[in-house]
């Protein structure tokens, strides 16, 4: 986790138990995501690293609030990319299907996530052709160029039902689609 305007630990144990997890995991993870071509940046660059404070707003990683687990602006980027004959209401439909859920079991909707993603969704109709039911998919598995990657840093995500929130140290994303959540920990602390 980052240090910076963290107000959980405190003390100089705190501080050097956050600086310690920081320098030694989280900020080498960073290093590593960028020796492979991800990069700081902001807008809606394809592979970018983000590292947010502890005091943020949700418009830092793409979202109009906390309590919103994706990165909308990214998804409607990949799925205009990728399904190019989607019109706006299509596209708003499709990201609807992945970020609503009628089930109240977090392993349910989570299934239903994944079988979006690996088995895709489909519209109504290719508007373009007229084709009925066209497939759409969320990650381009065939050309990985048509995917945005994003890796954010202390992604702040408010828990269902309370007032409190969750912030793990890195969370990894294809086309704005949580893939990879990290809890950095130092084996010497």
């Amino acid at each position: 986790m980052q240090l910076s305007n963290d107000t959980n630990y405190k003390g100089n144990l705190g501080q050097s138990l956050k600086l310690d997890e920081y320098s030694h995991v989280e900020q080498p993870l960073m290093e590593q995501l960028r020796g492979l071509g991800w990069h700081k940046g902001e807008g809606d660059d394809r592979h970018e690293v983000l590292e947010l404070p502890m005091q943020q707003v949700p418009a830092q990683s793409f979202r109009t609030s906390f309590a919103e687990v994706i990165l909308p602006p990214k998804l409607r980027v990949a799925l205009r990319k990728i399904n190019p004959f989607l019109t706006d209401g299509q596209v708003e439909e499709v990201v609807r299907k992945i970020s609503t859920f009628d089930k109240n079991s977090l392993i349910e909707n989570n299934q239903q996530v994944l079988h979006y993603l690996l088995e895709n969704t489909t519209v109504a109709t290719n508007e373009l052709t007229g084709e009925l039911s066209p497939t759409v998919r969320y990650i381009d598995f065939d050309n990985l160029e048509n995917n945005v990657f994003t890796a954010i840093s202390q992604f702040k995500v408010n828990i269902p039902g309370t007032d409190h929130h969750i912030i793990p140290d890195m969370v990894l994303f294809v086309n704005g689609l949580p893939v990879v959540v990290v809890g950095a920990r130092d084996v010497d602390l």
